[in-house]
């Protein structure tokens, strides 16, 4: 077999890790509408429509991307108030003081529908390689 490229390498880490990400937070039962990036990737394109269309769904992003530390901050108010209400909150919900975010990328539905294909196939590899 012919080596890949650096760039095919580096993609196909995108896509595995993004995969592998998607396939985790949907057997937790996260099934987000919409996803908001944050940090120094939300401002590179390959990164922005890969995440994209392996989820699925539409991407946003604050104005600023060095806004991680700001995302943890949403996070950790959204657990506390899930706590306090002995439920689950829709993150919505948090978020409705948030400033606004712009959309950064829409999924290629052709490659959403490869994707979301091959989760099966992950989810059989990861068991293989995790229970046998």
């Amino acid at each position: 077999m012919e080596a890949f490229s650096p760039a095919q390498e580096a993609r196909a880490i995108l896509e595995s890790q993004f995969l592998s990400l998607r396939l985790h937070a949907e057997q937790v039962g996260l099934r987000p509408e919409n996803l908001v990036v944050t940090g120094g990737a939300s401002v590179n394109a390959v990164i922005l429509q890969t995440l994209s269309s392996v989820f699925g769904k539409d991407l946003y992003a604050a104005e600023k991307s060095d806004s991680a530390s700001l995302g943890a901050a949403y996070r950790a108010v959204h657990g506390f108030q899930c706590h306090a209400a002995h439920d689950v909150v829709p993150f919505s919900e948090t978020m409705a003081s948030a400033p606004a975010y712009r959309k950064v990328a829409s999924p290629d539905p052709s490659a959403a529908d490869l994707y979301t294909q091959s989760l099966g196939f992950l989810n059989r590899l990861e068991k293989s390689v995790t229970n046998g």
